[in-house]
């Protein structure tokens, strides 16, 4: 199985704020491999797709969702950017972050490094108090 080496990018717009926090993101931007449009000796493409990946900034650090990406095309930058669903199936109120795989009939390259973190703003009702004694 072959691995390429991951050099896909991602970051939640704005792009200027790779390092901070975004709430209610509406896309995601990423720098395509250097393989997206490579082919194989018999045409076949080395890269079919790309795999976002989201996991919850917490102790648990769970896996909460994934989306195919697609394989859209980059700018003159090597950039891409795809909208996000407008309702993410994310809980209100955790932060996250997002890695980005390129898939191929090969195999999966390396994650790229974590995202910015993102989250979705909404109600959060307080976690009970710790506890109650009487002395």
């Amino acid at each position: 199985m072959r691995r390429w080496l991951a050099t896909v990018v991602f970051c939640i717009l704005p792009t200027w704020a790779q390092a901070q926090t975004v709430i209610n993101p509406h896309f995601v931007d990423v720098t395509a491999s250097p393989d997206h449009s490579a082919v194989k000796i018999d045409g076949t493409a080395v890269l079919t797709h790309y795999l976002l990946t989201a996991t919850a900034m917490n102790a648990l650090g769970a896996l909460v969702w994934t989306q195919d990406l697609g394989k859209p095309t980059p700018n003159a930058q090597g950039v891409f950017t795809v909208a996000l669903p407008a309702a993410l199936p994310v809980t209100a109120e955790t932060l996250y972050r997002a890695i980005v795989t390129a898939v191929g009939p090969d195999g999966s390259s390396d994650p790229t490094a974590p995202s910015n973190p993102f989250g979705v703003a909404g109600t959060r009702v307080p976690v009970a108090a710790g506890g109650v004694t009487f002395r």
